[in-house]
């Protein structure tokens, strides 16, 4: 691989833990009152797939210049130690709860839901309307995620293996990305139902393969040196991509065609933006803001939160019938507690081994 690489290098970013606390508070209160309050809080999603983009390519790439190869073997441990613990544990509670709760009928329905998620291919059977897990129904961006997961670190490897420049790399993520975009747009236009292309691998990766090729691209020296020389535009910029995001999520329906032309592009992108003014030293009002502690917190439990709240979001509401802002209040309280110590028990003493790894 040609060595155009900057001195850019990723390390703990509060504000990146910040911006995961952000997506989840979107998410959370779209799933409280979907038809009501933030119709379109399920874009935090999007923010979460680029980036994860971003932070696994990043780490691949740093990988590659540092010690010359890629090893998918301990990537792949990574991401299981890293994963599999907090999933183990709500599909075994999930389990539990079923046998307590449900008849015979919804316990085998349960049991299905369960497998689907565990083979991480949650998405497709909701994209072609086979089926559709109900109380596991989130897990199908986590389906996304372990498919690109799957995908793109073998790619990468096979890439830099022959010395592909860095240019080159970004090109094709870019290239793929723009492939994705168009076949969605594409079904779109032809009257494809909107699950199949909200749930698509193909038609979202995109997301992922932007935050990729950003991943990539902190470290040319061009780039870099652009950024440095731009930071207070990217600040200003920054803050712009802030209001877009939220605004988008007051008024978008993932039924609109208007999303899969042209809106989940403009979160991608202005999540790429909040990511680099995140990455780059310097004062910064929406760093500011990503960095409070709350927002912080929630990022380093942002997993866990994602699994747990939907579950009992839906327990609350079709067995207590909970009102919405109920459900909020104390669902995302239930939600919480549970994540945090899911994160301090199961999950945090794991990452004490995974970092070993690197």
């Amino acid at each position: 691989m040609t060595l155009l690489q900057s001195k850019f290098d990723l390390t703990y970013s509060p504000a990146l833990n910040g911006l995961r606390g952000y997506a989840i508070l979107l998410v959370i209160i779209f799933h409280a009152a979907p038809h009501d309050w933030l119709i379109g809080g399920y874009l935090g999603v999007d923010v979460f797939f680029t980036l994860s983009g971003f932070l696994i390519t990043n780490l691949l790439i740093k990988e590659c210049l540092g010690k010359k190869r890629i090893n998918l073997k301990n990537f792949y441990l990574r991401r299981c130690l890293r994963l599999l613990p907090a999933l183990l544990l709500v599909i075994t509670g999930f389990t539990i709860f079923s046998l307590i709760a449900f008849d015979r009928g919804a316990i085998i329905r349960s049991a299905i839901d369960s497998v689907i998620v565990l083979a991480n291919v949650a998405n497709w059977p909701r994209a072609f309307g086979i089926w559709r897990p109900e109380w596991l129904g989130n897990t199908w961006s986590l389906s996304i995620e372990e498919q690109f997961y799957l995908l793109w670190p073998p790619v990468l490897y096979f890439l830099t293996k022959r010395n592909v420049q860095l240019s080159t790399l970004i090109k094709i993520a870019i290239g793929i990305a723009i492939l994705a975009w168009g076949w969605r747009i594409y079904l779109t236009t032809q009257g494809a139902d909107w699950m199949r292309v909200y749930n698509g691998t193909d038609t979202r990766i995109d997301s992922l393969l932007i935050g990729a090729a950003l991943g990539i691209a902190v470290y040319l020296a061009s780039f870099d040196g652009f950024i440095h020389a731009n930071r207070k535009l990217i600040s200003y910029l920054a803050v712009t991509a802030s209001l877009i995001i939220l605004g988008l999520s007051t008024i978008v329906s993932f039924k609109s065609p208007l999303l899969y032309y042209f809106i989940l592009v403009i979160v991608e992108l202005c999540t790429c933006v909040i990511i680099l003014n995140a990455c780059y030293e310097g004062p910064s009002i929406i760093k500011k803001a990503l960095e409070l502690p709350i927002l912080v917190w929630l990022g380093s439990i942002s997993y866990s939160l994602y699994l747990w709240h939907y579950p009992i979001f839906r327990a609350l509401r079709e067995m207590a019938e909970f009102s919405p802002l109920l459900i909020l209040i104390v669902g995302t309280g239930i939600s919480v507690c549970i994540a945090a110590l899911s994160y301090y028990f199961v999950e945090k003493p794991i990452l004490a081994y995974k970092q070993k790894l690197h």
